[in-house]
C-alpha cells in the first residue's frame, strides 16, 4: 500500500474542489453530513475507511479555503496536545 504525503494529498484533493461540487459554497454543511456518516457507519472497517477519506476531503479543502494547510494544523495540534501533557491538563 502507498503511503500519502499531506502534501501530495492536498494537492489530489483540490483538484476536485471545483464550482461544481455540490458543496462548492457550503463546505460546512458538507463536512457536517459526512461527519455524520462516520459516525452512522463506523461498524464496518471499509465503510469507515471511505468516510474517513471524505471528512480529510473537507477538513484539506476547508483548510485551502481558510489559507492554511493540514500540515499546519497538524503540527499545530500536536504542539497543544504537548503542551497540555506537560501541564496536566
Amino acid at each position: 500500500m502507498y503511503t500519502m504525503q499531506t502534501e501530495m494529498y492536498e494537492f489530489l484533493a483540490a483538484q476536485f474542489d471545483t464550482e461544481d461540487h455540490r458543496h462548492y459554497d457550503t463546505l460546512y454543511d458538507g463536512f457536517r453530513e459526512e461527519c455524520e456518516e462516520l459516525i452512522a457507519g463506523s461498524e464496518d472497517k471499509d465503510n469507515f475507511i471511505d468516510e474517513v477519506g471524505d471528512v480529510l476531503w473537507y477538513l484539506a479543502t476547508l483548510c485551502k479555503h481558510k489559507g492554511t494547510t493540514l500540515d499546519e494544523a497538524m503540527n499545530k495540534n500536536i504542539l497543544k496536545l504537548e503542551h497540555r501533557l506537560l501541564n496536566g491538563k
